[in-house]
Formats: C-alpha cells, sequence, structure tokens
C-alpha cells in the first residue's frame, strides 16, 4: 500500500511576510496582466518517486526498502510556462549523464567546473524578463510539476533514462488550458496573500 507523510506547511518569516505584502500590493496597484507574464522555475525528479515528504511504495508491517533515493538519482529540470505557451523542457547541470558547460572562478582564481545550475545557465536557459515570485505558493509552475509528478510517480523505474522519457511525455502532454487557467488565477493569489497579511496561501 501507500503511504504518505504529512504535508507541512511552509516556515514563512515576519521579513518574508512583509516582502509577499509588497510584492503583491504592486501588482494589484499595477493590475498586472498576467497574460504576458512568463512563471519559471526547477525540480527534481527522483527515480524512485520519493522526495521528503512524498509517497513511497511498502508492504504493511515493513519498513520501506529507502525513504529517499540517492541524490545522484534524480533528473534537475527547468522550464518556463505563460497563458501562451511553455519553454522546452531543460536537463540543467547536475543532471547525471549531462557534462557541465559552466565554469566559476574560485577566489584562489582557481577554474572549477558548476555541478549545478549558476546564474549564467539560468539567464540562458529562461526568458530575460520574468516577473520575480517570492515565495513557491506564488508560482504557478509550482503547480504544473505537481500535476507532472502525479502523472510521472504512477509507476516506479529502474533507469534515469526511463525516468526522463515519462517527464518530456508529462510536460508534452500539459494542456494548454492549465497554463492559461494557472497564469488567470494569479490575482486571485495576490488578493489572497494580501487578505492573509503575506502569510502562506495554500497553493
Amino acid at each position: 500500500m501507500i503511504r504518505s507523510r504529512p504535508a507541512m506547511q511552509p516556515l514563512i518569516t515576519l521579513k518574508s511576510m512583509k516582502k509577499r505584502v509588497s510584492w503583491s500590493s504592486v501588482h494589484k496597484q499595477a493590475n498586472t496582466d498576467w497574460q504576458g507574464v512568463a512563471a519559471l522555475d526547477s525540480t527534481y525528479f527522483t527515480l524512485h518517486g520519493s522526495t521528503p515528504g512524498g509517497k513511497f511504495w511498502h508492504l504493511n508491517g515493513q519498513k520501506p526498502i529507502r525513504f529517499r533515493p540517492n541524490k545522484s538519482q534524480q533528473l534537475h529540470v527547468y522550464a518556463a510556462i505563460s497563458a501562451h505557451g511553455k519553454t522546452a523542457l531543460h536537463f540543467a547541470s547536475g543532471t547525471p549523464g549531462l557534462k557541465p558547460q559552466y565554469s566559476r572562478i574560485t577566489k584562489q582564481g582557481q577554474t572549477v567546473k558548476l555541478v549545478g545550475v549558476g546564474a549564467q545557465e539560468f539567464q540562458e536557459l529562461m526568458w530575460e524578463k520574468p516577473v520575480p515570485e517570492t515565495s513557491p505558493d506564488l508560482n504557478p509552475i509550482e503547480n504544473v510539476w505537481g500535476i507532472m509528478k502525479q502523472q510521472v510517480y504512477r509507476q516506479q523505474y529502474t533507469k534515469l533514462e526511463e525516468l526522463k522519457a515519462a517527464v518530456l511525455l508529462a510536460w508534452a502532454a500539459l494542456p494548454q488550458s492549465t497554463l492559461r487557467n494557472l497564469m488567470a488565477g494569479m490575482h486571485k493569489r495576490v488578493e489572497k496573500v494580501l487578505r492573509l497579511r503575506g502569510g502562506y496561501i495554500g497553493h
């Protein structure tokens, strides 16, 4: 059977709450046209479909075989959505099987390859002028990741290539109506943040 750990509400500091209120106030007063805005972010898809707080398989009366997969057995993906469509799904640096393409200079003057997404890669992968989101519950692409993971994790995989194929299929299958509705709902998210004085809105 499937057991799941209870969902935890993210901790939002007073400083963050003030920023959320300020951000939401700006967009409410400006009556931002969310149909012309791109929402972007990254997420991880793990080989065994197990993430902290997620679901995992095990038999009644037995302990789960593993709570979290080996960190190397995961895909790191970036993308952006808008009311008019979505970008290609990018498998970012740090994903197994991809050679690092970016580097940084250390304080000692040494050049080292980046194993995760840095600013340069992020800027090159994504659109140039997205509206900065201040919290996951204010970013509709988080809902997209949730939809995709429900689809992808309906089965288990033994190889990253199989997982990658399933992720790409789920991304391609996203209805345009879903993206349009998510972006159209941004006005309600902004209103709710203001009503809760910066508190978590639960999206």
